[in-house]
């Protein structure tokens, strides 16, 4: 049976290609690289992957990508990318942005309410994410007046989504002192640039929570970081 899904695990250090108990799926673990492991890929849709996962009711998703034709398949806990979609896309050695500039290359869209695996939380790292998040905004700003009508509204929710987790996450680090308020204030700064996403953030945030927050130097109480926690299901050591 011919590939119709690799799924792209990175952070893995064994490297190598593993097969699943469904013939039409593959795994690469990427070993640090995701632009080399995707060049592998034989999978007719691709999904690259920080999080663990289990597999559920893949089958009928496999089904559904079958016969399906549009570029990016959102389904119920992520996204798959056509292979085409990745190319010239080599130098993002991060799960979202790679995605993300993956999906600039698309012009359709389906939205699947499949949910074929259980995943983990997503995984956030300030230190690691900021650089390739902020670029992701910039190259969106850049040319998102050339994206087609889909494209537009399915980047735009996937940026938008990532930012309030990246921002949840760093609002407890700041609470944990892990990470001082002015890397997310220096941040904030560089995003108002793509003021569509810096006031969409606000809105979605809480409307209005966010300026509030902001006013106080990026510092949350004690309750509002558990309840932050508890959303992200991040567990305290």
């Amino acid at each position: 049976m011919k590939k119709l899904l690799t799924i792209v695990v990175f952070g893995q250090s064994d490297g190598g290609r593993s097969d699943t108990l469904y013939s039409g799926v593959e795994l690469i673990y990427a070993d640090g690289n995701i632009p080399a492991a995707v060049k592998q890929a034989k999978g007719k849709y691709i999904i690259v992957e920080n999080r663990t996962f289990l597999f559920k009711d893949v089958q009928p998703f496999l089904d559904a990508l079958e016969s399906a034709t549009q570029d990016v398949i959102r389904f119920n806990g992520g996204s798959a990318f056509k292979c085409s979609l990745f190319k010239g896309v080599a130098d993002k050695n991060d799960c979202f942005a790679f995605c993300a500039f993956a999906a600039f290359n698309a012009k359709t869209v389906a939205y699947f309410e499949y949910a074929p695996f259980i995943f983990s939380s997503v995984r956030c790292d300030f230190d690691s994410e900021e650089k390739h998040l902020i670029d992701t905004c910039y190259e969106f700003k850049r040319i998102k007046a050339k994206l087609s009508k889909e494209a537009y509204a399915f980047v735009f929710e996937l940026i938008l989504e990532r930012l309030l987790l990246f921002y949840a996450c760093a609002l407890i680090s700041i609470r944990e002192g892990k990470i001082t308020a002015d890397k997310l204030l220096e941040f904030d700064k560089n995003l108002k640039d793509e003021i569509v996403l810096y006031l969409a953030l606000d809105k979605r945030f809480g409307g209005g929570k966010l300026t509030k927050i902001r006013n106080k130097g990026f510092k949350i109480s004690g309750l509002t970081s558990k309840r932050y926690k508890k959303i992200l299901k991040i567990k305290d050591a």
